[in-house]
C-alpha cells in the first residue's frame, strides 16, 4: 500500500507583466489601499511582487501570532530594518539573535509601568505649558496644525525623559537636527532604490550633506551627554539609567556607541509615532461629538477640574478605548515586515525560506471576519464583553511576541495624561473643507497637516 503526501499549495495573488518591477507601481501609489484590495481579493495569505523579489501579505491573526510570537525565531527582521541601521545602529529595534536578547533584558526595566511612572509629573507639566500656549489661538481662532503641535510637544516631552533638556518653544539646533534626520531617514527607507543601492546616500548632494551634518550635531551631543553622566552626573533620565543598567545574565553593560544606537532610537522613534496617534484621536473625536462628549463627560466625573495622573487610568476607561479603537483604525505603524529562514506554512500555503512577510495591522485591524463595520469609529469595541473571544492579534499597534515594542508603556502613559488634559480644557474643531487622509508613508500621519480650531469648555479656570 503507497501513500503519497499532498504538497502544501502556494499562495494566490495579483499576476504581473513586469518582471523587474512587478506589483511595485500599484503598491507604491496606495500602499493601504492596495493591500486591502489583495486581502479582500485573494484572501488572508497573500503573494505578490515587489521588483523581483516574491512578498506575502499575513493578515489574518492567528498567523500573525505565528509569525511574531509561536515561529518567531524562524522570522528576522526584514529588509526596510537594514535601512533604518544605517541611521540608528545597533539598536534594540535592529539587532537579532544573542545580541538582541542581551539589550532586551538590560533596558526592560526601565521600561515597566512602574518605573515609568516617575515621568508623569513631567509630562503634565509640559503638556500645561502647551494648554497656556494656545490660549492665544482660542482668543483669536486661528487655527493651529495638529500634527506640527503634537510632534513639538511629544519631542519636549521625550528630550526630558531621556536627557532632562527643555526644548519646549523655538526648536533648538537639536530639534533641528532631530527632524533633519527623522526626515532623511523615513525618505531612505520608503525608497525602494535605497534600500538595494547603498551608494546612493554617499553621494555629495545638498540632501546628504544635509544629513550627515544633522547627525554629527545629535551623535555630538549624545556622547557629550553620556560623558557626563559617566563622571557621576546621574540627571535621573533614562540616559542616566541604560547607562548604569547590566543585563542580569551577564553582567555587561553597553558601551558609549551602544548606549548612542539606543538613544538615538528611543529619540527618533519615542516621539513621532506617539503624535501620529494623538492627532488621529483629535480627529476622529472632532467627527464623532458623541464620542467626545463622553469622554468629556467621564473625565469630568473622574477628574474634576484637576490634572490626571497614573492613578486616574481605572477610573478613565473611555479614555483608553478612545485610544484603542483610534489606533485600531489608524495604526501608528500601519506596516511592518519579516523574513523567513526557512520554509513555513501559513493559512495552509506553503512559505518558502528567504521570503519576505508584510504584516499589515491597517489590514488585519480592519478583518471584516472580526471587526464588525470595520471602518466605523466604536470605542465600544474595546469593553471587556465585546472584546470576549476575539483573537488577541486582531489588534497590534505596537507589534507583539517577543519583540513588541519596548516603548509601549511610555506611549501609553503619555496619550492617557495628554489627551484627558487636553479634552478638560478645549473642544478641537476641523477646519471646513480641510482635507484629511492618511499618507502612505511607514509612520501614519495626516498627508495635509491637521487643521483645526481651539474653542474653550465652559469650565472654571485653573
Amino acid at each position: 500500500m503507497s501513500t503519497t503526501t499532498t504538497p502544501t499549495p502556494a499562495a494566490p495573488g495579483p499576476q504581473s507583466r513586469r518582471p523587474l518591477r512587478g506589483n511595485l507601481p500599484e503598491f507604491r501609489q496606495d500602499r493601504f489601499n492596495y493591500l486591502l484590495h489583495l486581502h479582500q481579493e485573494y484572501g488572508d495569505v497573500v503573494r505578490f511582487q515587489l521588483g523581483k523579489r516574491p512578498v506575502y501579505l499575513v493578515a489574518h491573526p492567528d498567523d500573525v501570532l505565528r509569525v511574531l510570537g509561536r515561529n518567531s525565531d524562524n522570522y528576522e527582521k526584514g529588509q526596510n530594518y537594514q535601512v533604518l541601521a544605517k541611521f540608528l545602529g545597533r539598536s534594540v529595534l535592529i539587532t537579532e539573535g544573542d545580541e538582541w536578547k542581551r539589550q532586551r533584558r538590560t533596558m526592560n526595566p526601565h521600561f515597566r509601568r512602574t518605573s515609568l511612572n516617575s515621568f508623569a509629573d513631567m509630562m503634565v507639566e509640559t503638556t500645561a505649558a502647551l494648554l497656556t500656549r494656545w490660549e492665544a489661538y482660542a482668543d483669536s481662532g486661528e487655527p493651529i496644525d495638529v500634527v506640527s503641535e503634537m510632534i513639538g510637544l511629544t519631542l519636549s516631552i521625550v528630550c526630558k525623559a531621556l536627557f532632562q533638556i527643555d526644548i519646549s518653544g523655538e526648536m533648538s539646533e537639536l530639534g533641528q537636527a532631530l527632524t533633519t534626520v527623522l526626515n532623511y531617514g523615513t525618505q531612505r527607507t520608503e525608497s525602494f532604490l535605497a534600500q538595494f543601492i547603498g551608494f546612493l546616500n554617499k553621494l555629495p548632494t545638498a540632501e546628504n550633506r544635509q544629513y550627515q551634518a544633522a547627525r554629527a550635531t545629535l551623535d555630538a551631543a549624545i556622547y557629550r551627554m553620556i560623558d557626563e553622566r559617566l563622571r557621576g552626573e546621574n540627571q535621573g533620565d533614562l540616559l542616566s539609567a541604560l547607562i548604569f543598567a547590566k543585563d542580569d545574565e551577564t553582567g555587561t553593560g553597553m558601551d558609549d556607541e551602544e548606549l548612542r544606537d539606543q538613544i538615538m532610537t528611543l529619540f527618533i522613534a519615542g516621539h513621532e509615532t506617539t503624535a501620529n496617534a494623538l492627532c488621529w484621536v483629535f480627529y476622529l473625536l472632532s467627527m464623532h461629538p458623541e464620542s467626545e462628549r463622553r469622554l468629556h463627560a467621564e473625565l469630568t466625573q473622574a477628574l474634576g477640574d484637576r490634572y490626571p495622573t497614573p492613578a486616574d487610568m481605572d477610573s478613565t476607561t473611555y479614555c483608553q478605548y478612545v485610544i484603542e479603537e483610534a489606533m485600531r483604525i489608524y495604526p501608528p505603524v500601519p506596516i511592518f515586515g519579516r523574513r523567513a529562514i526557512g520554509d513555513d506554512v501559513l493559512g495552509g500555503y506553503h512559505i518558502p525560506a528567504d521570503s519576505s512577510i508584510v504584516l499589515s495591522q491597517y489590514v488585519t485591524h480592519r478583518h471584516p471576519a472580526f471587526w464588525e463595520n470595520p471602518e466605523g469609529f466604536d470605542p465600544e469595541r474595546f469593553t471587556p464583553a465585546r472584546a470576549e473571544g476575539r483573537p488577541h492579534f486582531a489588534y497590534f499597534p505596537f507589534g507583539g511576541g517577543p519583540r513588541r515594542c519596548i516603548g509601549d508603556n511610555f506611549a501609553t502613559l503619555e496619550m492617557r495624561l495628554v489627551i484627558p488634559m487636553i479634552v478638560q480644557k478645549y473642544q478641537l474643531a476641523l477646519v471646513s473643507g480641510h482635507p484629511v487622509k492618511p499618507a502612505s508613508l511607514l509612520t501614519l500621519r495626516p498627508e495635509n497637516g491637521l487643521h483645526m480650531t481651539i474653542h474653550r469648555r465652559a469650565s472654571p479656570e485653573r
